[in-house]
């Protein structure tokens, strides 16, 4: 359960990179962007340049001089995992079901808010979000990021918090005006 948003990097990957095998379970990856040419090679959001676990988790939002740009790595990786909400990625992979992204719709996130609980800051989906009750619980977690029950409703939410009752959308545009 972790949020990585906002980063702006001046050389290679904005969000997470990683040259040893990685494992992204229930985050949000959001909003991050590169001011380096990332067309040899590279990814805004999540870059690999060995196998890739991603379970359910938003990756989205992210990019930069080259245009979104969520999910990269070397050619040769494995990318495995369920239950996840990429809206671009370099790699060809199996659709839903049988491959890592569920969606590549816009993930409909509430604006950022800091949680006085956990002293984070963090993004819930809003009520019509394609993230809500679409996700997996491989990692066994009983709370998301915000310490809120990690499963409401008919199932867990993808990425990193799981919306609930007390949850108010207070977003007033979705076309990327507040980023």
């Amino acid at each position: 359960n972790c949020t990585i948003s906002g980063n702006t990097a001046r050389a290679a990957q904005a969000g997470v990179g990683s040259d040893v095998p990685l494992s992204v379970f229930n985050s949000t990856i959001v909003f991050n962007e590169s001011k380096y040419d990332l067309s040899i090679g590279g990814s805004d959001g999540v870059y690999s340049r060995a196998d890739l676990v991603l379970q359910s988790s938003i990756v989205a939002g992210n990019g930069g001089v080259n245009g979104p740009n969520d999910l990269g790595g070397s050619p040769q990786i494995s990318v495995s995992g369920h239950d996840n909400l990429v809206t671009s990625t370099a790699f060809v992979l199996p659709p839903a079901p049988v491959g890592p992204i569920v969606s590549t719709e816009c993930p409909k996130l509430d604006v950022m808010k800091h949680s006085d609980m956990t002293g984070q800051n963090s993004y819930a989906p809003l009520a019509d979000s394609p993230a809500i009750d679409l996700g997996n619980d491989q990692a066994s977690l009983s709370l998301d990021q915000r310490f809120q029950p990690r499963l409401f409703g008919n199932g867990v939410d993808i990425g990193a918090v799981e919306r609930n009752a007390n949850d108010v959308d207070e977003r007033i545009f979705t076309a990327h005006f507040d980023r």
